[in-house]
């Protein structure tokens, strides 16, 4: 019995298998990469490379996947025919085309523009379509096949050694390149395995698989949630499911704000908010969670600061603090954007104290939630600016507050008896020049020490202008903020970093 199981395997293995193979009515992809030829531009040196794809099977190919990873600077697609449908899609590190079908026989090619030094090799390509996937145009595994069967008409008894070996390195072959297509990996970690394959390679395929088991696309942020929603799948180890809950929460947070828009002024806290009114899932790892929290602060950031095409009032500021307060999001995340806030607040009103020039009660005109630091330092900019008002004693008014009304409360006792005084000689008419004399100078000294400070708020207001030119350029221009000298950088570190990495995320999604 066990002979003739033998027999029928080797049959099988040997006979109908290869003859499945290479008979049977399929669509089989071919391409080849030229070698780089060097070409003067007005952007200087670049390498061009070719890269032809036809179908040497006998079956039409469907929605062909060509992904080319490499920093591509220019591409154009020659198709088979100008009636068919293709798209290409370039980004700062990859180009990927799809192409709608190419019949047997038929050829397209891709003309490519790369940086000089560089060129694209097999192991940067990777084309897929509805029923398998390219392989490079005379492949070892092609000529191997010949020699099979050469063998395999001369030396029956070797041919079926031989037979059995190729089958088992041609599913091995096809599970490996399957274990690499984002499309197919799931489907391999499904299966079991194939008897003929050894323990160590079938381990090998099943990592790869679980690295490669979703594409990293936006549009699979639902099948992301949903196998982060679920328990371990029983087809998978303990091992294999932490391995792909990592991967798969990776994907899901670098792909969380992909595709999404979000506006300015009050925009931004819509925008943001309406993006974590679902929650995430129950098994995305902590550390992802948190990488999403930090982009979701540097987003906000960008999106306040976009808005500052105006001044900001501080009312304005309260309003759009509280609604933060209120809003869905995680406390982290509220903090910073109430942070980023608190920090803006205190230039607003500083603005505002200068604007309406004599303020009874400073407490009534700020929040003290909001207003963490800096309150002393406003609040003698205030005592500053009314000083300035009041010690106008060429104003009739300023001179019946000083003698007729009771010392004000934000005044102290000290300036308060001095300027009572100037105020009732100036009643009296005695020693009327000499007493606005004196008055004038200490009017001149209140001034110049209030534009002292108003110069120091003008001073923030130049860094701050600083900070929005370099956004604005950052991004109409996302590369500018690597031109940014450091004597010239008004951020701190932490802040000018993260502008790198949002740099990094526009480059990416351009």
């Amino acid at each position: 019995m066990k002979w003739m199981i033998g027999i029928f395997i080797t049959i099988v293995v040997g006979i109908i298998l290869p003859l499945y193979f290479y008979l049977a009515n399929k669509a089989e992809l071919k391409y080849t990469i030229s070698s780089t030829m060097a070409i003067e531009t007005s952007a200087g040196e670049q390498n061009w490379q070719l890269i032809t794809l036809s179908n040497a099977g006998n079956k039409e190919a469907n929605r062909i996947k060509i992904k080319i990873d490499k920093k591509i600077l220019d591409y154009k697609i020659i198709p088979f025919l100008q009636t068919d449908k293709y798209e290409g899609k370039l980004s700062a590190k990859t180009l990927d085309v799809e192409y709608s079908s190419l019949p047997p026989q038929g050829m397209i090619e891709i003309r490519l523009s790369v940086p000089a030094m560089e060129n694209i090799t097999n192991s940067n390509v990777n084309i897929v379509h509805d029923s398998g996937v390219a392989n490079q145009a005379t492949t070892k595994d092609e000529i191997l096949a010949y020699i099979l069967l050469i063998l395999w008409l001369i030396i029956p008894v070797a041919f079926i050694g031989i037979s059995v070996l190729s089958a088992i390195l041609y599913a091995q072959y096809q599970l490996k390149a399957d274990s690499h297509n984002p499309y197919k990996a799931l489907g391999i970690l499904k299966k079991k395995k194939p008897f003929l394959l050894s323990q160590k390679k079938w381990d090998e395929i099943r990592v790869d698989a679980v690295e490669n088991a979703f594409p990293e696309k936006s549009f699979h942020q639902e099948k992301y949630r949903k196998f982060l929603n679920e328990d371990k799948p029983v087809y998978l180890s303990l091992n294999e499911y932490e391995q792909l809950v990592d991967s798969t929460s990776k994907k899901y947070a670098n792909t969380f704000w992909e595709d999404t828009w979000v506006g300015f002024d009050d925009d931004a806290i819509d925008g943001i908010t309406d993006r974590f009114k679902t929650k995430h899932p129950k098994n995305l790892t902590s550390k992802c969670e948190k990488d999403i929290e930090a982009e979701t602060i540097n987003i906000f950031k960008m999106s306040f600061f976009r808005g500052l095409y105006r001044v900001y009032s501080p009312e304005q500021i309260e309003a759009k603090y509280n609604k933060i307060a209120k809003s869905l999001l995680p406390e982290t995340v509220k903090r910073n954007c109430q942070k980023t806030l608190s920090d803006y607040y205190q230039y607003s009103l500083a603005r505002t104290i200068l604007d309406l020039g004599y303020i009874e009660n400073f407490d009534t005109i700020y929040n003290p939630e909001i207003l963490v630091e800096d309150v002393e330092r406003l609040e003698h900019l205030v005592y500053k600016v009314n000083m300035a008002f009041i010690s106008d004693l060429t104003q009739n008014k300023n001179i019946e507050k000083l003698t007729k009304s009771p010392k004000p409360n934000w005044m102290n006792e000290l300036d308060y008896i001095k300027l009572k005084t100037i105020a009732e000689k100036i009643l009296n008419l005695d020693k009327l020049l000499e007493e606005t004399d004196a008055k004038k100078l200490k009017v001149s000294k209140d001034i110049l020490d209030a534009k002292k400070v108003t110069e120091d708020f003008e001073n923030k207001v130049k860094i701050i202008n600083s900070e929005l030119q370099i956004i604005d350029n950052l991004l109409k221009d996302p590369p500018s903020i690597r031109k940014v000298e450091e004597h010239s950088n008004p951020f701190a570190k932490s802040n000018f970093e993260n502008l790198l990495k949002i740099s990094e995320i526009l480059l990416k999604n351009e």
